[in-house]
């Protein structure tokens, strides 16, 4: 597969330098190709040549062709069926979190991404793993001891998407989950660091103080990748906030940018880690949910 990918990234560079005609032609065998590639009978050289032709790129061929090389894309097509054979019997291509879109509509959007994640973190879920699950996320987010006090985890009550506090020592973790790709709301990340943190700490406008304490107050921006970031105007003060004490925007250390792609990865990935051997059904679910994250 990867000498496939390989091949199908050289070629296209190939074919970016050519004429914009072209470009619309190779677009319709793509769409070509799709239609025929599941399907054996019609999986030739003969019957692809046929498909560069009839979207009138027999000019094109001589200079083309040979990068082309049709018989990968026969080759290829045989070994992808077999291994979609093996992968149906083994039952590796089912995902309940699929069944639920493709038949019944259901979508897991942004607010049941924070419940499931929420599940996880919940020490009291129904998973059995009491706290395994929660120290491995407060690990990776570097929270200071993360095995110490008592944790009270919410999800989706009021605004703030996950919020994670406790007493002793204290510390306070937002979750802001962009899962969805959503857009900020006004002020948003300000408002849940005045509401959720600094009327807790009371520290205005202390950069001194959360940076030091970074490992206990924090706000983590999560998005699917890297390319979504904060706003400027979300960790901007709100006009109706008129306390002139209040810094113009959040203090430095506080938001935490932090990825599906990546760090939830990751994350899912200990969980598996530390469970026992025999619990499979709840590695399963693991695996499965992280098949959707890497789809947002």
């Amino acid at each position: 597969m990867e000498d496939m990918v390989e091949f199908i990234n050289d070629y296209t560079k190939q074919v970016h330098s050519a004429s914009n005609n072209l470009l619309r032609n190779m677009e319709n065998i793509v769409c070509d190709y799709e239609q025929i590639l599941r399907n054996v009978i019609y999986c030739s050289e003969k019957h692809i040549f046929s498909i560069i032709n009839d979207n009138d790129i027999i000019n094109y061929s001589d200079k083309f062709i040979s990068s082309f090389e049709v018989s990968k894309w026969a080759e290829w097509h045989k070994e992808f069926l077999e291994d979609e054979e093996k992968h149906k019997a083994d039952g590796h291509n089912f995902n309940i979190f699929y069944l639920l879109r493709d038949e019944f509509g259901f979508h897991v959007q942004e607010t049941m991404h924070s419940k499931l994640i929420k599940f996880l973190l919940d020490s009291h879920a129904s998973h059995g793993q009491g706290n395994k699950f929660l120290v491995k996320f407060l690990e990776l987010m570097k929270i200071e001891n993360p095995t110490e006090g008592i944790w009270d985890i919410t999800a989706e009550q009021g605004k703030i998407d996950i919020l994670l506090k406790r007493e002793f020592p204290e510390s306070i973790i937002i979750i802001e989950n962009k899962s969805n790709w959503a857009g900020d709301q006004p002020n948003q990340l300000y408002r849940y660091w005045y509401e959720a943190v600094y009327s807790r700490t009371k520290q205005t406008g202390n950069d001194d103080f959360y940076l030091k304490n970074k490992s206990r107050y924090k706000i983590i921006y999560l998005a699917p990748n890297s390319y979504k970031a904060p706003t400027e105007q979300s960790m901007s003060k709100p006009v109706n906030l008129k306390d002139n004490n209040l810094p113009d925007k959040i203090p430095k250390g506080i938001i935490e940018p932090r990825t599906y792609d990546n760090d939830i990865q990751k994350w899912l990935d200990d969980c598996k880690k530390c469970l026992p051997e025999t619990n499979q059904r709840i590695k399963e679910y693991i695996s499965q949910y992280q098949m959707l994250c890497k789809i947002l």
